[in-house]
């Protein structure tokens, strides 16, 4: 390890023209810190490009979230990567495959009809509270972020979402998304390898994990289910294929145990499939007609540059 010290002089005369009459401590900044730089790795490839901050007035010059640079020239991989996930959501409805009816496949007598008259139920101060979104989390395509929702007062938001619940409609610009792509693993480069999150605004966010909240309640989920539930799912499943060996290991039994990874399992679930199961579970007719305009309003900006 080394160690040195550094004695500062009047800047030179030369160093006076450029930078003016300067202390020493802001004459080192300027001279080998021009400009900040910091980087960002593209989403749709493996390459990083360069994120710029304008000194003058502290803001970014491109978006933190443009998923590409445009001044690139791969973009032949872009073109793949759009081909890949424009397939899935742009398929005809004629093409999506037919659901059939659950009351035909069940032989069981017919259950008395649930009451889920409560989802209809006037949103409360105290779940506008409970369901806040976070404050890290990440802004929509119009910009807003939590902290700006946040210095709203609490009883406009319920007033509006209320609305929303009442009408049985929500604006399409709360259900316009922008689409962001995560690596599944460092070093990811095959478009398979990302995965797409999708930010929609912040006040419609909101909005849909009421909904989701209520309806939750309703569910009729089996025990074995480890996704979309507030429990540590991984936990419990860990502690499971720990404990079969074991068993199978004192006991002296024979035991199999087969992994399945369907691929885009969730991406290949058609909107046919939820509305039947929202009326098998007997849901309200209005709150299954406004799952269905929020659907049919949702839509994503784009993520790529033209090229």
């Amino acid at each position: 390890m080394f160690f040195f010290s550094l004695t500062l002089a009047q800047p030179s005369h030369r160093n006076s023209k450029r930078y003016g009459p300067i202390s020493g401590k802001d004459f080192v900044g300027k001279l080998y810190l021009p400009a900040p730089t910091c980087f960002c790795r593209s989403c749709s490839r493996t390459s990083r490009h360069w994120l710029v901050l304008d000194t003058s007035e502290g803001v970014a010059l491109k978006e933190i979230l443009e998923p590409v640079d445009p001044s690139s020239n791969l973009l032949s991989f872009d073109d793949d990567f759009r081909t890949y996930w424009e397939t899935a959501p742009t398929l005809p409805s004629d093409n999506s495959p037919s659901f059939p009816s659950l009351a035909a496949m069940n032989d069981d007598p017919p259950s008395p009809e649930p009451d889920t008259s409560d989802l209809l139920d006037p949103i409360s101060i105290e779940e506008v509270k409970r369901r806040f979104p976070r404050g890290r989390s990440a802004p929509g395509p119009d910009r807003a972020t939590v902290k700006e929702f946040k210095e709203v007062p609490v009883w406009d938001l319920v007033k509006i979402l209320n609305i929303f619940l009442f009408c049985g409609k929500i604006p399409e610009r709360l259900c316009c998304s922008r689409t962001i792509f995560l690596p599944k693993k460092s070093g990811a480069f095959l478009p398979g390898e990302f995965r797409p999150i999708s930010l929609t605004p912040v006040l419609g966010r909101l909005f849909y994990k009421i909904l989701a909240r209520c309806l939750a309640k309703h569910a009729s989920l089996v025990t074995e289910q480890r996704g979309f539930i507030p429990e540590d799912g991984a936990a419990q499943n860990i502690f499971l294929l720990d404990f079969i060996p074991r068993h199978a290991h004192e006991k002296s039994k024979t035991t199999f145990i087969a992994s399945l990874d369907i691929s885009k399992a969730f991406d290949s679930v058609s909107f046919e499939s939820v509305f039947a199961v929202l009326e098998e579970e007997g849901i309200q007719p209005e709150f299954i007609n406004l799952i269905k305009l929020i659907y049919s309003q949702s839509s994503t900006v784009r993520v790529f540059p033209q090229p």
